[in-house]
């Protein structure tokens, strides 16, 4: 375990020195995509908490099962 836990946080600390520059040189369209990205973030876990509370997502799980193709359901219980 120990040796796994060392192995994702090398990757994990490389992706981040890595991407740092990148994220520096587009502070000031990340700032201005935040602007409108931190709403609509909330709207969508309101709405997914109210989904779990009348207990909707059950419909669309049922119509998923019922209309989507087998090797896709397959596809998504494998995973």
């Amino acid at each position: 375990m120990v040796s796994f836990a060392l192995g994702v946080s090398t990757v994990f600390l490389a992706l981040a020195y890595g991407a740092r520059k990148t994220i520096a040189r587009r502070n000031q369209s990340l700032r201005k995509m935040a602007r409108w990205a931190r709403p609509l973030t909330g709207v969508v876990f309101i709405l997914v908490g109210l989904m779990i509370l009348t207990k909707f997502y059950q419909r669309i799980e049922f119509w998923a099962i019922e209309n989507l193709p087998a090797w896709l359901i397959d596809l998504s219980v494998s995973l």
